[in-house]
């Protein structure tokens, strides 16, 4: 048992050691509001600077960004709202990113968790899903086609993403949609295919999924 005096002794280094470590936590506390100020102006860019480096980031990146603040959203839909054409293909993109001398395939940026791929310009969007979707893929490409839609002049699809769109804009869960087509397939022939019907519930939709469409190509 320790006598009275080292008793003492212990309680008062421990007192020491608290007083100087509550001591240090105020002085940073202190020091942490000038060097937030301090990166804040260092990161205050004009809207000519973030939207040259928007130019040179991935779509799929900006569409994350819109989170970050009020003023990239606004930048950033700025950008997307000036989107007047729209294409969107099903093919194999394992074909595609194989090319890779082809100037066009390096315009393309890739989804990071869907097999889409996707070329944005001042103007024009071009989208390219893998022609053995999931319903991961479906729903990635419906949120982002349905994102630009508003502004979307010129629209070019491939008669399944016209499909795809019909399902989206239904009360029918894509899982459900991507089932069924699958077992379509499996159908022998169209005759066969016309003899099956999905059981729905009936829907109105009360919104125009391209409201400013002028001219539609469907390949």
């Amino acid at each position: 048992m320790p006598s009275l005096k080292e008793f003492l002794e212990n309680n008062v280094r421990r007192l020491q050691r608290r007083i100087g470590g509550e001591t240090l936590i105020s002085s940073l506390k202190k020091k942490q509001p000038s060097s937030s100020t301090h990166s804040e102006k260092c990161c205050n860019f004009t809207d000519e600077i973030w939207n040259t480096i928007f130019l040179e980031c991935s779509p799929f990146d900006l569409y994350s960004w819109r989170r970050v603040s009020k003023n990239f959203k606004r930048m950033i839909d700025s950008r997307f709202n000036n989107i007047l054409y729209l294409h969107a293909d099903r093919r194999n993109i394992a074909s595609i990113l194989g090319q890779e001398n082809d100037t066009d395939v390096s315009n393309f940026y890739r989804h990071p968790r869907a097999q889409i791929l996707l070329s944005l310009d001042i103007h024009s969007a071009i989208f390219i899903i893998h022609e053995r979707w999931t319903p991961k893929d479906i729903t990635k490409l419906f949120q982002a086609m349905q994102l630009l839609a508003p502004s979307i002049r010129n629209v070019s699809l491939d008669m399944g993403i016209i499909e795809l769109i019909t399902a989206g804009l239904s009360n029918m869960d894509f899982n459900r949609w991507h089932s069924f087509q699958c077992y379509l397939k499996t159908l022998d022939g169209p005759a066969a295919e016309d003899s099956v019907h999905i059981q729905c519930t009936p829907s109105i939709c009360q919104r125009t999924f391209f409201p400013n469409v002028t001219e539609v190509i469907i390949d």
